[in-house]
């Protein structure tokens, strides 16, 4: 008791950092076409490694929206390792694993709206990359998505778990009202402002 009532110890957080020149938004109907995705429907980004054994990452909620949303309007495009998703019917396009930061970013650039269910995330780089792409993140309000998606302004921030809030998210970051801004929303992720905190932290130890 007595060590912790003298210590001057303090937490600092600082940012991962993100290197916003590679993740560069290309045009999305090139990006459709040359994928083979259908120009009339709305596309929804899902992916995650093993996301189908993982409870974590949300599949269950993605086969939800797939069963819920209408398929005239929606497709679902599928990144990360490949599984079994036939019995989801014929609107979705698995892409597999991809393994560059250009194939990546023009799956972004693709979709009209990434979806991230996860349960829990720490700072989740799919959200981050997806923005960067000029992507919308629709997620739960919980975890580090909160650091990440402004409510409506880059993304949409679901009720935790709420099913029918994710669906008011699609459909208002779908709407004609909805153009992302990715100005400022991302920028304490930048490379140059990250390492200043980094060495403003050395200098307070070192004089300290």
């Amino acid at each position: 008791q007595g060590y912790f009532a003298k210590s001057k110890s303090s937490c600092r957080l600082i940012p991962n950092i993100i290197d916003s020149t590679k993740w560069i938004a290309l045009d999305k109907l090139k990006a459709k076409n040359k994928l083979g995705l259908p120009l009339n429907k709305k596309c929804i980004l899902f992916g995650a490694n093993n996301a189908d054994t993982s409870l974590n990452k949300g599949f269950n909620f993605f086969k939800l929206l797939v069963n819920l949303l209408p398929s005239d309007r929606f497709c679902f495009l599928v990144v990360g390792n490949k599984f079994d998703l036939g019995s989801l019917g014929e609107n979705i396009f698995c892409l597999g694993r991809l393994k560059s930061i250009d194939a990546m970013a023009e799956a972004y650039s693709a979709a009209d709206i990434c979806l991230v269910p996860s349960l829990s995330e720490n700072l989740p780089y799919v959200a981050l990359e997806s923005i960067l792409c000029k992507t919308p993140v629709l997620a739960f309000n919980t975890g580090g998505m909160k650091d990440i998606v402004t409510h409506k302004v880059n993304g949409y921030l679901a009720n935790k778990f709420d099913v029918k809030d994710l669906i008011s998210g699609v459909n208002y970051l779908v709407s004609d009202n909805f153009k992302i801004d990715i100005i400022d929303s991302l920028s304490i992720y930048n490379e140059s402002k990250v390492i200043a905190q980094y060495y403003n932290l050395y200098e307070e130890i070192i004089q300290g």
